[in-house]
């Protein structure tokens, strides 16, 4: 099945990582650094799976929250942020799921493989 994800994330280097490993697994990418370009990209696009970090954007859970609910698809977190609270905060914001950074690069891909519920 064909597996696409758009990828959310202020940090270049951390998206270009994720980028790499998932297209080596077979994934289409698209990649914005913002919440706004997000929503822009998902006016035209539908990718089967949003990732999205959840840092550095003042209000971002709540904007999450819409996300998930214009796209109709399952978001992700794919965070810095540590600690046990965070993934109640996100899976309460409409994520299906978190992942901590940094990405296990031997897993990466079929961590997300998971959300989208059938095979890679």
């Amino acid at each position: 099945m064909f597996r696409s994800v758009l990828l959310i994330d202020p940090d270049e280097r951390s998206a270009k990582l994720a980028r790499v490993v998932l297209e080596a697994a077979g994934w289409v990418v698209m990649y914005v650094p913002d919440l706004d370009r997000a929503r822009q990209l998902l006016d035209h696009m539908r990718p089967r799976l949003i990732a999205t970090e959840l840092v550095p954007w003042p209000g971002a859970l709540p904007a999450i929250r819409e996300l998930a609910r214009v796209a109709g698809r399952p978001v992700v977190a794919v965070t810095a942020i540590a600690g046990p609270e965070i993934a109640l905060r996100a899976v309460g914001a409409g994520c299906a799921g978190v992942i901590h950074k940094p990405i296990a690069v031997a897993t990466f891909a079929a961590e997300l493989d998971a959300y989208l519920g059938d095979p890679p």
